[in-house]
């Protein structure tokens, strides 16, 4: 169960082995549970793009939703701007720190993103980014 992962890594510092250990082995459940979800062919909302371009975001949903004239995509930022989703998190509960994208790369040691990029880089290809 993912949430025991996460629980048992809560206040666990990156450079400990159970951190590393939980990037080998469990974080690859985590990551085909996502690449199922993106192959499934459900609509795909980049964090990165609805942050930046909201409206452009919604508009671009109006093949999956129906038709979306610039008033309900309007009103619809206007009621839910994107930095509500860094500030919490339905599912978790729990308050997100407000960091710029990738910025979890700086606290990342080496170890830590060869690891990540040796064992999930064709995953992170194949959802559209590029490794760094």
């Amino acid at each position: 169960d993912a949430a025991a992962a996460w629980a048992a890594l809560e206040g666990t510092e990156l450079d400990n082995p159970t951190v590393l250990a939980y990037l080998r082995e469990e974080f690859s459940e985590e990551i085909a549970w996502l690449m199922n979800w993106y192959d499934s062919g459900v609509p795909i909302v980049r964090f990165e793009v609805l942050e930046v371009d909201p409206s452009q975001v919604l508009t671009g949903l109006s093949a999956d939703l129906g038709p979306l004239d610039g008033d309900v995509v309007a009103r619809a930022v206007a009621i839910c701007p994107a930095e509500n989703l860094v500030r919490s998190s339905p599912i978790r509960g729990r308050r997100m720190p407000a960091v710029s994208a990738g910025a979890w790369r700086e606290r990342l040691s080496d170890e830590h993103l060869e690891l990540l990029r040796n064992r999930y880089g064709a995953d992170v290809k194949h959802l559209g980014y590029e490794l760094s």
